[in-house]
Formats: C-alpha cells, sequence, structure tokens
C-alpha cells in the first residue's frame, strides 16, 4: 500500500507522517535491518528505503524496477520508523 499523498514531487511530508503512526511505526533513532527511512532526493521528491544488510533496498523510477542501493544512504533522513513484526495465531 501506498501512502495517501506520497507523490513523486512534493515539498511537504505532512501527509506521509501519519501513515506510519496508523501503522504503528515505531520512530528508529538508529537505523538497523529492515527499518524504513523517509529521504529527500530533492528538495521537492521524498523517497521510501527498506534497510538491509550493506545498503539499501527502494523503487527506483528511472529503472522502473525495485533495485539495491550498496552504501550509506546518499540523501539527508527525514524520518526512520521500525515496521511492526506481524503475527499469525495458529489454531483456536
Amino acid at each position: 500500500m501506498v501512502p495517501e499523498g506520497y507523490r513523486l514531487r512534493t515539498t511537504s511530508l505532512a501527509n506521509l507522517l501519519p501513515f506510519a503512526r496508523a501503522n504503528e511505526f515505531a520512530p528508529a533513532a538508529d537505523c538497523s535491518d529492515a527499518d524504513v527511512l523517509l529521504v529527500m532526493v530533492s528538495p521537492v521528491q521524498p523517497h521510501l528505503l527498506v534497510n538491509a544488510a550493506g545498503g539499501f533496498i527502494h523503487a527506483h523510477a528511472g529503472l522502473g524496477r525495485i533495485t539495491f542501493l550498496p552504501g550509506p544512504v546518499p540523501w539527508p533522513v527525514s524520518a526512520g520508523w521500525q515496521v511492526p513484526l506481524a503475527t499469525t495465531k495458529i489454531g483456536n
């Protein structure tokens, strides 16, 4: 699901932050594997990345596919979250 208000170009993150709260994402002070980062690729382009060992997984608009970006994140980080783990009950 894409957060309501997510656009390729925007100057405001106000529509994106409530999505994280509504889905119980916990603010993350330090980045660890599987954390989600909201970065600003440019002053008008927010972008979501998933932290992974050795880099980040993200949707690359220019390539039209999911890619791995090695190394540290090259853009300013606006926010970061730990995604809650899904739990499944087995049985009654």
